[in-house]
């Protein structure tokens, strides 16, 4: 049998363990918010460059246009 102050150690052990449980799945949660927000920016800064480059060559081919009319 255990003597009463293993068992107290044992009960504290678990405790550990949960409170450790609960920071490692709350770790986890801002892991995972933190890797969505950078996704999301990425996406929308990859968004933001697409409509850049589409802006920038409607200004090229308006110009060659342009220049074909002249």
């Amino acid at each position: 049998m255990h003597s009463p102050q293993s068992v107290q150690h044992l009960g504290s052990n678990v405790k550990l363990i949960e409170d450790d449980s609960d920071q490692l799945k709350l770790l986890i949660l801002m892991v995972h918010e933190l890797s969505t927000t950078c996704a999301r920016e990425q996406k929308v800064r990859r968004n933001d460059k697409n409509v850049e480059q589409t802006k920038m060559s409607n200004i090229k081919k308006s110009k060659i246009e342009m220049s074909k009319m002249a």
